[in-house]
């Protein structure tokens, strides 16, 4: 079983639910209890680094947070930023930008056995609305929704 790793910290709860929520899918569905990596991040030092609009140090921070699991280099989390902030964030989703992403994600796949890729940013979606380059592609705004929606149908249990 891969080892997975969650960055937190940004909201507590919800770092803890996801790590409950991996123990539980994984001891249900496999009876074990899987080895998960959780670095936690101080919120109010990120939301510093934003509030300055100092994005190299905000990404230099995060980088740090996730030396333990496989992302890409600093150079190509710059790129990503840049054209999440610049283009995503205002509906902009250029052909050659999706194909420069790509790419990182090829070389990871490649040199670091990458099976998978969470699309943890809400706008990543919009780039990616399937999966790509023969993995999947987690669109986390819709596991969220279809959680709420299963939460709903149940009457809020």
């Amino acid at each position: 079983m891969k080892k997975p790793g969650i960055v937190g910290g940004l909201g507590p709860e919800s770092t803890v639910d996801y790590y409950k929520m991996l123990i539980e899918l994984s001891t249900k569905r496999h009876g074990k209890f899987p080895e998960i990596i959780v670095y936690s991040i101080d919120m109010n030092r990120m939301l510093t680094y934003v509030a300055h609009g100092d994005f190299k140090k905000f990404c230099a921070y995060l980088l740090d947070a996730v030396e333990a699991l496989v992302v890409p280099g600093a150079e190509e989390i710059e790129y990503i930023h840049e054209k999440i902030m610049n283009e995503l964030e205002k509906g902009i989703v250029k052909e050659e930008t999706k194909a420069q992403f790509l790419r990182i994600i090829e070389e990871m796949k490649n040199t670091s056995g990458v099976q998978g890729v969470i699309l943890g940013c809400t706008e990543l979606p919009l780039m990616f609305p399937g999966d790509a380059l023969g993995i999947p592609f987690l669109n986390t705004s819709r596991i969220h929704v279809e959680s709420a929606y299963q939460y709903m149908v149940r009457g809020g249990k």
